[in-house]
């Protein structure tokens, strides 16, 4: 059951499926479970431990803090912010298709709209993600989060491009079911716990 929700949060949605191509070779056992070799932080995924307590597995919190950490911000949207604006468009591409199974709506509108304005190449990409606090029902289809977040990129000639040290970040995610497998996605730059998540997938899947 684990391994079928983790595959879930890692694969995306059938029209995001090319993506896969961006680590397509690149999947590996972690911990008994299925995680793409990605640099992923052992400090984002050691917040994640307390989640695997049984008492509080019934809504998935594992699953959602894994799905956060490694899929949306340290996979997908590490990606984006580093091939973004390559000048090879088969990587920005996928990196922005990548992203854009990830992030919907206001998020992705405000994360486009910033590496939209940066200059062409590939960047380096520096970051930190602290869960702090997270909540999820299973029968909303939805999951609150609250982190700390810090983000360097640097562009080829060395200038900052982006800098966020410890930024305080509330997080609304919503599930999509697949027909076989599901996924966590960041809908909301906000903890909103009267956000309508069915709709949302209803509309999204």
């Amino acid at each position: 059951m684990l391994m079928r929700n983790e595959l879930g949060n890692i694969l995306p949605s059938p029209r995001a499926a090319g993506a896969v191509l961006l680590s397509a070779a690149a999947l590996v056992g972690f911990s008994g479970q299925a995680a793409e070799a990605q640099p992923t932080s052992s400090v984002g995924l050691a917040d994640c431990v307390p989640y695997l307590d049984f008492s509080k597995y019934h809504n998935h919190e594992y699953e959602v803090c894994t799905a956060y950490v490694a899929n949306s911000a340290e996979i997908a949207l590490q990606g984006f912010y580093k091939f973004g604006r390559s000048p090879s468009g088969a990587r920005a591409g996928l990196a922005r298709h990548h992203f854009e199974s990830r992030y919907y709506d206001g998020p992705r509108q405000a994360i486009e709209g910033r590496v939209d304005s940066w200059p062409s190449g590939e960047n380096k990409v520096d970051e930190n993600i602290d869960v702090q606090q997270l909540s999820s029902s299973l029968s909303a289809n939805r999951a609150l989060l609250t982190t700390l977040e810090s983000w360097q990129v640097t562009a080829p000639d060395g200038h900052a491009l982006l800098q966020e040290q410890n930024r305080r970040r509330g997080i609304t995610m919503c599930k999509i079911p697949g027909l076989l497998l599901h996924k966590w996605v960041v809908a909301k730059f906000s903890r909103d716990p009267n956000f309508n998540c069915n709709a949302f997938a209803t509309h999204e899947g």
